[in-house]
């Protein structure tokens, strides 16, 4: 089964399928990251939504959660994504 690396993030393919039909976003250190499909690739990918260099770590280096579109807007402080 392939892996697929999403900044330091590596999950499977069932496993970011599955976060992608849940419209999930990944939560990584001080980044955050929405996972989109890609039809021409047959392959989920992920794209940086989110950076805050001087703040405080979002998780723990080497970390990451799954998190919804409310819990990101939550744990930013401000509304950067669609709920």
């Amino acid at each position: 089964m392939d892996t697929i690396k999403i900044g330091n993030v590596e999950l499977t393919e069932t496993e970011a399928e599955k976060f992608c039909q849940e419209g999930k976003y990944i939560a990584a250190c001080r980044r955050i990251y929405a996972l989109h499909y890609s039809t021409a690739q047959q392959r989920v990918y992920g794209s940086q939504i989110y950076y805050e260099r001087g703040a405080l770590p979002l998780t723990k280096r080497g970390r990451f959660i799954v998190i919804s579109a409310a819990d990101v807007n939550r744990l930013v402080g401000t509304a950067i994504v669609n709920e």
